[in-house]
C-alpha cells in the first residue's frame, strides 16, 4: 500500500497528495484515506496523471452517484456526464464560468463535488480560484451570524448568461434551469461544519428583507467571501488532477490568450439538499 504525503495548499485548505496515481482512487484499501483527505481539506490535487474518458468516470463514481449536465450541447459525445472546458473542441466552452460560482447551485440538489482534469493548458493564465467558504462563515460578525442564520436565498442559472446563451435553452432546459431556494448557511452533511453558501454567479437575492438591505447584504457577503486570504489559485499543469467540495467551497475561472490551446474535462457528483443550521423560512 502506498504511503500518501500531504502538502497543504494553503494556512487553511486544500492539498496536494503525493505518493498515489489516478489508479489508487479506485483501490478499496487506498480510496478510504484519500477520501478522509478530500474531507479534511476540501480540495486535493493529484500530479502528472494519465486519465482517459473512461478512468475519469471510474474515479468520479467513488465520490458518488455522477450528474449528467443539463446542457449536453458542452459535454464529450456519448457522455454527458463529462463537460468540456476549453477552445479545442466543438462541443468544449471556451470561457467557462468567470466569477465566483458553486456549480449549479440554481438546482434544487446543487453539484456536491467536482472533478477536472488538464488535458491542455496554456503558458499562461487559465488558472482556476477557489474560495473557502467554511473561513468565510467563520469570520463573519456574530451580528452578521445571527442575522443570516435563519435566511434563505434565490439562485437563478441565468443570472449572468447572456440573451444569446439563454435563448440556446430547449423547454426541458428551461424547466430544470428555473431556479432554487437555499439557506444562505449550510450545514456540510459529512464534517457537520457551517458554510456560507451564496455565490455571485447565481445567487439573485436574499428573502424575508427588505429588497434595498437584501441587495446590500448580499454584496457585503459576496466580497467578504472572496477576499485574498480565503482563496487559493490553482495553476494548471497537463495532468493535474482536482477534486474540490461544492459544500464549501466556490470557484472561479480566470482569462487566458485564445489564440492558445486548453482542454479541461469535469464531472460533477449529485448533491443532496442543503441542511439549514436551523429552520431557514421564507418570511
Amino acid at each position: 500500500m502506498p504511503s500518501i504525503s500531504v502538502t497543504p495548499l494553503t494556512d487553511r485548505f486544500g492539498a496536494t497528495l503525493g505518493g498515489v496515481d489516478a489508479s489508487d482512487l479506485l483501490d478499496d484499501a487506498i480510496f478510504p484515506g484519500i477520501e478522509a483527505a478530500f474531507h479534511n481539506f476540501g480540495i486535493i490535487a493529484i500530479h502528472c496523471q494519465h486519465i482517459d474518458h473512461q478512468m475519469l468516470l471510474a474515479i468520479s463514481s467513488r465520490f458518488g452517484e455522477l450528474d449528467v449536465h443539463p446542457q449536453p450541447q458542452f459535454t464529450v459525445p456519448g457522455a454527458n456526464e463529462i463537460y468540456v472546458f476549453g477552445n479545442t473542441r466543438p462541443e468544449g466552452n471556451a470561457t467557462g464560468g468567470r466569477y465566483w460560482h458553486s456549480d449549479q447551485s440554481y438546482l434544487t440538489n446543487p453539484c456536491a463535488i467536482g472533478l477536472m482534469v488538464a488535458a491542455e493548458v496554456p503558458e499562461v493564465g487559465g488558472d482556476t480560484l477557489f474560495a473557502d467558504m467554511y473561513e468565510a462563515y467563520e469570520t463573519l460578525d456574530v451580528y452578521t451570524k445571527d442575522l443570516i442564520a435563519p435566511l434563505t436565498a434565490t439562485h437563478l442559472w441565468h443570472k449572468m448568461k447572456s440573451p444569446a446563451r439563454i435563448a440556446e435553452l430547449d423547454e426541458k432546459q428551461k424547466v430544470k434551469l428555473q431556479g432554487a431556494i437555499h439557506p444562505v448557511v449550510r450545514i456540510h452533511p459529512k464534517t457537520g461544519k457551517k458554510a456560507l453558501f451564496v455565490n455571485e454567479g447565481f445567487t439573485t437575492k436574499i428573502n424575508g428583507l427588505p429588497d434595498v438591505e437584501a441587495e446590500i447584504l448580499l454584496d457585503e457577503l459576496f466580497k467578504h467571501c472572496t477576499q485574498p486570504q480565503f482563496q487559493y489559485r490553482h495553476q494548471w499543469q497537463v495532468g493535474d488532477l482536482v477534486i474540490w467540495d461544492h459544500r464549501c467551497m466556490i470557484h472561479s475561472a480566470t482569462y487566458y490568450n485564445p489564440e492558445q490551446r486548453r482542454t479541461l474535462y469535469r464531472t460533477s457528483i449529485k448533491g443532496e439538499p442543503c441542511i439549514p443550521t436551523s429552520e431557514s423560512k421564507n418570511l
